[in-house]
């Protein structure tokens, strides 16, 4: 479990999502007035240049007798970077330059926050909202949201309405069937979609507008909301939504909330205010199952402070380790193929810190959960939680200690079957007595312990004590049992398939260093048995 710094820059990221533009599925990202994809080592640059201000938001669409699916990028840029292109605050990607689409957004002024395609009866088309007043030339009358079917843009029902004389604004769009028919959810900041009372939050099934309930309310100020996504957390999929509102359908709900079909819920334990700036929801699978996860910038959840990112299992909410320290705008879920499996990609805007020390750029990676048999977690290295006294270690090992500014690393040989396993902590003050633990799970908050970080809970079982030998400890020695005869000796037999996890305390009595401490830990190892 850790977090990992794949920057870009030191520019913002408003957007990250998963296309097949043609060249099967990669990860883009908006950043500053760009599109990037990932190509396993770096960030490339799409099109080979950028545009003359902010792009906001990329999307796929594969239009009607096109050879493939088209990248789109949108934003509030009226060129390209180089060519001077003009192509009004939406362009494509064709032969590896961006194009127009059509004449550009019909729109006298206007702002791309979202790209969705949605199949509203007479084939897939693609969708484009933001905030902009459609120019009367145009003779579409939909403010805020219009359709592309590849060659001509078309209105959307009338299209919305904002709360005051601003062009109404929409965040996030998806496409869910809540009990009704597949049909594109559209949020943000607005009163009336068609001429319905729709406050925050509706839906278009290809034909009318409706609201959902009484929609979404703010008793302080103006209400919106730019996080969207489907979840099941085991009573079926409901959509999700989160941004700033204490009310969904006049039910209490700070910041977070699910829609059924035919009625409101709130999340409990979700205490979101305006100020957290909720700006993204998607559903992630870490390893431990399915989960929704929440981009926003610090709040309490649960009884927990957490900053950027937060996932919810249904249950409640966590942390990702030390978290992501600025304001998250973006998540995705993306396997890039090189080893380490799915993780959750998150971007920012400004630059972030993650965990509590690693500058992160704008963009980071979470892996949440193990793909091998043995994986290394619980890093202190500013990746995972703060150590102590900022006493951060060298990546991937525990926080440092008196002997050495790299802090203890745990690792592992031998194998698992038949077990020969041996755990050996480097780099320990020179004489110190070592403690090897397992636990059956992962501790419900990973917090600081002595001069280090402790992630064991569940069962905690002290299976050896050695003295380190020029900074080295290990176990088991040979003439001890083996790890799954020591475990089953002490109650906790280890049958093919048992996760347990590891870790070394070990005594650092050094005066003056991180006082009055005087022990720490390594970072932790999981292993499948």
């Amino acid at each position: 479990m850790r977090w990992e710094a794949v920057g870009t820059g030191n520019g913002g990221a408003t957007d990250l999502t998963v296309e097949d533009a043609g060249s099967g599925l990669q990860l883009f990202v908006a950043y500053d007035q760009a599109v990037r994809f990932w190509t396993g080592t770096y960030w490339a640059l799409s099109g080979g240049q950028g545009f003359d201000n902010q792009v906001y938001c990329v999307g796929a669409y594969d239009s009607p007798g096109s050879p493939g699916p088209t990248l789109y990028a949108g934003g509030n840029f009226e060129h390209t970077s180089q060519s001077q292109n003009q192509v009004h605050s939406i362009a494509k990607l064709v032969n590896n330059a961006w194009v127009s689409v059509g004449s550009g957004l019909p729109a006298v002024t206007g702002d791309v926050y979202a790209l969705t395609v949605f199949d509203d009866g007479a084939g897939p088309k693609l969708f484009v909202a933001g905030s902009f007043a459609t120019s009367a030339s145009s003779g579409l009358n939909s403010n805020g949201i219009v359709r592309w079917d590849g060659t001509t843009w078309t209105g959307v029902g009338g299209g919305l309405t904002a709360f005051g004389p601003y062009p109404p604004g929409v965040s996030k769009m998806c496409v869910f069937d809540d009990g009704t028919g597949p049909a594109l959810f559209v949020v943000g900041g607005f009163s009336l979609a068609g001429g319905t009372v729709a406050n925050s939050i509706a839906k278009w099934n290809g034909s009318n507008w409706a609201a959902l309930g009484s929609g979404l309310s703010f008793q302080g100020g103006s209400t919106g909301a730019s996080g969207l996504a489907v979840f099941d957390d085991g009573a079926g999929p409901q959509l999700y939504v989160a941004g700033s509102f204490d009310q969904a359908g006049g039910v209490a709900a700070n910041g977070v909330a699910r829609w059924n079909g035919s009625g409101w819920s709130a999340l409990p334990g979700t205490q979101l205010n305006p100020f957290s700036f909720a700006r993204s929801l998607i559903v992630h699978d870490d390893g431990f199952g399915p989960a929704l996860y929440l981009g926003f910038t610090t709040a309490f959840l649960g009884s927990s402070l957490i900053h950027g990112v937060a996932r919810w299992d249904g249950q409640a909410w966590t942390a990702l380790g030390g978290g992501y320290h600025s304001t998250v705008w973006g998540l995705a879920s993306f396997d890039d193929g090189l080893g380490g499996g799915a993780a959750l990609w998150a971007c920012s805007t400004p630059p972030g810190i993650i965990g509590g020390n690693l500058p992160a750029e704008n963009v980071a990676r979470w892996y949440g959960g193990c793909v091998h048999r043995i994986d290394s977690m619980c890093f202190g290295d500013g990746t995972f939680a703060p150590c102590p006294c900022a006493n951060y270690g060298a990546s991937e090992h525990g926080c440092s200690n008196s002997a050495s500014s790299q802090g203890a690393h745990l690792t592992s040989t031998g194998t698992l079957s038949p077990d020969t396993l041996v755990l050996q902590s480097a780099f320990e003050p020179a004489t110190s007595p070592s403690l090897f633990l397992q636990a059956s799970s992962l501790a419900p908050v990973q917090a600081a312990f002595g001069d280090g970080i402790l992630c064991l809970g569940g069962q905690i079982l002290r299976m050896y004590v050695k003295t380190a030998s020029g900074g080295v400890a290990q176990a088991p020695a040979p003439t001890d049992p083996s790890i799954t005869q020591r475990s089953s000796a002490l109650g906790d037999p280890l049958a093919p398939g048992s996760v347990r996890l590891y870790q070394v305390f070990y005594r650092d009595p050094a005066s003056g260093w991180c006082a009055p401490n005087t022990f720490n830990l390594s970072n932790g190892l999981r292993v499948v048995w």
